[in-house]
């Protein structure tokens, strides 16, 4: 005599996640031989949610909001257990760089960089001979001197 025992469904979505914009992002659930349904709160989409790690797809209205992914399964005898993850859709960053002067060698003008999207920003810029990076910008508008 062969005894099967089907575990009850444990379902694990995955930890918490960030992304900018529309990029994808691979939704990483716990491997578990049940067959599994994702679903979502949001207006993107999942390349395949019968496969063990789908991508999703942020639609346009899922950016600057934070959409619930939930892994819903089904086991034998009408078990079921379900697990979400919260996604959330930074807006894709940009910046916006006002000021022009004509400035003779070593004088200086003044320039701001206002950025869009989530902080910390970082920005790279050339004074003509050496690229300088600045990093962990938190506030908008940044003013170089």
């Amino acid at each position: 005599m062969i005894l099967k025992i089907d575990p009850v469904p444990v379902s694990n979505a995955g930890p918490d996640g960030t992304i900018c914009g529309r990029n994808l992002t691979v939704i990483r659930h716990s491997p578990i031989p049940i067959t599994d349904y994702l679903v979502h709160l949001g207006d993107g989409t999942f390349s395949n949610p019968a496969i063990l790690n789908p991508t999703y797809t942020p639609g346009p209205n899922d950016v600057g909001t934070i959409v619930v992914l939930t892994l819903d399964l089904s086991g034998c005898k009408s078990l079921t257990d379900n697990d979400f993850m919260w996604l959330t859709v930074h807006p894709d960053p940009s910046a916006a760089i006002n000021g022009s002067a004509n400035i003779c060698e070593t004088a200086t003008t003044p320039i701001s960089i206002s950025f869009t999207g989530t902080p910390p920003w970082s920005v790279t810029y050339t004074n003509g001979v050496i690229p300088v990076t600045v990093n962990n910008i938190s506030t908008s508008p940044m003013y170089l001197r």
